[in-house]
């Protein structure tokens, strides 16, 4: 009788030490990874921000499904003129409605990524420097990814206002970030300064 409780008990602990470890493993396969968004500030003269949003990625795929599933996130989020304006923060895309990826590769650090013409459906300077902050802020929160090169329909390199991301690197990419830092420090700055006075 104690030798048929023992096995009962020693298969019962097992079993549940199977779910633990099942559970667990379930968890490490997923991990968290972000893409970067913009949020409207309520006061209008201010800048709208960008922001990291986390999103769940799979991370029993190869690192390259994993930037692509991050990549179709930032696509599929909500583009700017599709914005409602509602009392709370809102955030939104700069990618034009309608952009699809169409391949990628990850090659020695380097991530080439192939979008569809959809991506150039906009105007101007700012929208660029934005949908290009967006983007590549995006794909270097992946850390093997060292360089980054944009091709629109396989062949075009240039984006409408001139921007080419080709070979684009990290270290140019977090000194950009840098200075932009240190412009909105300084003129911080100098609005404290001013208002001093």
């Amino acid at each position: 009788m104690k030798r048929k409780i023992f096995i009962i008990f020693f298969i019962s602990c097992s079993f549940i030490n199977c779910i633990r470890v099942s559970a667990n493993s379930n968890q490490e396969k997923k991990s968290d990874i972000g893409i970067y968004l913009y949020e409207e500030q309520e006061d209008p003269a201010q800048e709208d921000s960008m922001v990291w949003i986390n999103i769940s990625i799979d991370m029993t795929q190869i690192e390259e499904e994993q930037i692509q599933e991050g990549i179709n996130s930032l696509f599929h989020w909500a583009p700017l003129e599709n914005l409602t304006r509602i009392p709370t923060k809102n955030r939104y895309s700069y990618i034009p409605k309608g952009t699809e990826l169409l391949g990628i590769s990850l090659v020695d650090g380097e991530c080439t990524i192939y979008v569809s013409k959809e991506i150039t459906q906009y105007g101007g300077t700012y929208w660029e420097t934005k949908l290009v902050d967006q983007l590549l802020s995006t794909i270097f929160t992946f850390p093997t990814v060292q360089k980054i090169t944009l091709f629109i329909e396989e062949y075009e390199i240039y984006l409408p206002e001139g921007t080419k991301l080709q070979q684009y690197q990290r270290s140019q990419w977090e000194e950009r970030r840098r200075a932009e830092r240190w412009n909105d420090y300084t003129k911080e700055s100098t609005m404290s300064y001013e208002m001093c006075k």
